[in-house]
């Protein structure tokens, strides 16, 4: 079975369970790993699966929590919302959909074919904007260090400055494991 048929399979089983009531709002979906296990695929051909439920408005990606059922489905004009997908990439958007995926599935499963799966466009897409994955990494480092930034004085003395670093990496820590 082609990948796209392959994909498209997942997406209308976790559709026909939540339209069930299988899956009740809130409620997590399986993850992007349990489905290539479960469906035997690739990881970005489950991403893509959960980024057309999530382009659908059935599912939304929680911070620490992977992807949920919404419960409400917004239904778009797969023509139109391709080419919105295509206009609205840049590298910001790349990014923050690579933190994300980090965020959710962990730093190991990031790859630019998942990313490009969960923003739904051609993996190839992405080198218009990020050289690879090494660039892609120091991007949404750097990305995760600007989200909290540092008085426009420093306090007084070495040890204070010590603790304000200290604090603000471990701060970025907890919300970016």
């Amino acid at each position: 079975m082609p990948t796209e048929q392959r994909y498209l399979s997942i997406a209308a089983e976790l559709r026909r369970r939540i339209t069930h009531g299988e899956l009740a709002p809130g409620t997590k979906v399986p993850s992007i790993r349990k489905l290539a296990a479960e469906w035997g695929v690739a990881t970005a051909t489950a991403a893509k699966a959960l980024t057309t439920l999530n382009q659908e408005g059935l599912i939304r990606a929680e911070a620490r929590s992977g992807n949920v059922v919404t419960g409400t489905a917004n239904p778009t004009s797969p023509t139109s919302s391709v080419r919105r997908r295509h206009e609205d990439l840049t590298r910001t958007r790349i990014v923050r959909a690579a933190i994300d995926t980090a965020d959710t599935e962990g730093l190991a499963v990031l790859s630019m074919r998942g990313v490009a799966a969960r923003l739904g466009v051609a993996a190839m897409s992405l080198y218009r904007h990020v050289a690879g994955k090494d660039e892609l990494v120091m991007l949404m480092a750097d990305a995760a260090f600007g989200e909290r930034g540092y008085p426009a004085k420093p306090p007084a003395g070495w040890r204070a400055r010590l603790e304000l670093g200290g604090r603000t990496l471990w701060s970025l820590f907890r919300k970016h494991p």
